[in-house]
């Protein structure tokens, strides 16, 4: 697909410059670039028109979410809510899912334990970003260097290339010129993997 259809969009772009029919021409792409796929630039069509990108839900629109799965909750319980929006930070894709197993039956209080280890239910998904981000030595460096620096709460400055890469993934945010871990899930996971691989390698 991304050989044929993507090289596509872009001769229609081109097309559209030269022919005043397919100046008529208006295509929505939506797509989500945490499925990182190793193109050339200039074969890529996103870097054409007008990109929109989706913020993360906020909290007023997360609450909304939770009450129309049904889920109420006492004194105690509010206290967990909130801890799963820290820890996810508006991820629409990440609170649905927790949604759907607590539907399942799982406890809010288990979810939260094992949700920044590879046996939670965001295991699968933490470690295909380790993956990604590990499969370019260069990005993985510099994501370290993130990951540091989450410690003292403060960002890190990197090429414009390795922070556009990065944020693609969603594992950083831009603050200004700074890029900082995108949520705490992330910090906590891969933290304890950097330990791990320091651990091992002695």
């Amino acid at each position: 697909m991304t050989q044929d259809f993507l090289p596509l969009l872009q001769s229609w772009h081109e097309d559209a410059v030269r022919l005043e029919i397919w100046q008529r021409l208006r295509v929505v792409v939506v797509y989500s670039t945490e499925v990182y796929v190793p193109l050339q630039w200039h074969q890529l069509p996103f870097n054409l028109g007008l990109p929109i990108h989706l913020p993360p839900l906020n909290s007023d629109k997360v609450w909304e979410l939770i009450k129309r799965h049904g889920f109420e909750w006492d004194e105690t319980q509010l206290s967990q809510w909130e801890e799963l929006h820290n820890l996810i930070d508006g991820h629409p894709y990440l609170l649905r899912l927790a949604l759907y197993w607590l539907k399942q039956g799982l406890t809010l209080e288990k979810l939260l334990q094992d949700a920044p280890t590879p046996t939670g239910i965001y295991g699968e998904h933490l470690q295909r970003q380790l993956e990604r981000v590990q499969a370019d030595s260069i990005l993985w460096d510099a994501f370290q260097g993130v990951i540091a620096a989450c410690e003292s709460s403060s960002g890190v400055r990197l090429e414009i290339s390795l922070t556009s890469s990065l944020e693609s993934l969603g594992l950083i945010k831009r603050i200004g010129r700074e890029a900082l871990i995108s949520r705490k899930l992330y910090h906590l996971f891969f933290k304890a993997q950097l330990e791990l691989l320091k651990y091992t390698n002695h």
